[in-house]
């Protein structure tokens, strides 16, 4: 189950919004159809990896996790892809139009499956975190804490001093 719906929601929005503009710079560009369609299955990728990141930095999962973020921002970008997107690929053709147009593009469906590796990879590298920490900092911080619990012991007790030799008396000459 997502942890924080909220933030879940909110980054779900900024992935969809990162995509739309996004996608719309990279339509006006002036190059192939085929590197605009490539441009912007690599944009949901790592918009996706970044922001899932950022979930899990707050919020620790697993790959499972990193799905199920990735199935509620789905449902996201769907529903405003359903309420603005298509208004601008349906380009004066119907409503329907704009729905086939738009869903019938290979690129979308292999953009999504990168959304859904995405925030699947984030969730696993970051472990709850840890990645997002220095490196040695928890090993320091579980170290502390072992200490803390039991007071260390030193290894070699101090030995008590030994009493001065006094100096020899009798039989000897100078």
């Amino acid at each position: 189950m997502i942890k924080n719906l909220k933030v879940g929601l909110g980054l779900g929005v900024g992935f969809w919004a990162i995509m739309f503009i996004g996608v719309s710079a990279i339509m006006v560009m002036p190059i192939s159809d085929l590197i605009q369609k490539i441009a912007e299955i690599i944009l949901a990728g790592i918009a996706a990896f970044i922001l899932a990141k950022l979930y899990f930095k707050k919020n620790p999962g697993d790959i499972k996790a990193g799905l199920i973020l990735g199935v509620v921002w789905f449902i996201v970008s769907g529903i405003l892809d359903l309420l603005v997107t298509i208004q601008y690929v349906k380009a004066g053709g119907s409503y329907v139009d704009g729905l086939i147009t738009f869903y019938s593009s290979w690129n979308l469906w292999v953009g999504f499956l990168l959304m859904f590796v995405g925030t699947a990879l984030a969730a696993q590298t970051t472990h709850g975190g840890d990645l997002m920490e220095l490196p040695g900092k928890d090993h320091m911080q579980k170290q502390t804490q072992a200490t803390q619990k039991s007071p260390a012991q030193p290894a070699n007790p101090p030995t008590p001093p030994t009493p001065p030799v006094p100096p020899a008396q009798g039989g000897q000459k100078m």
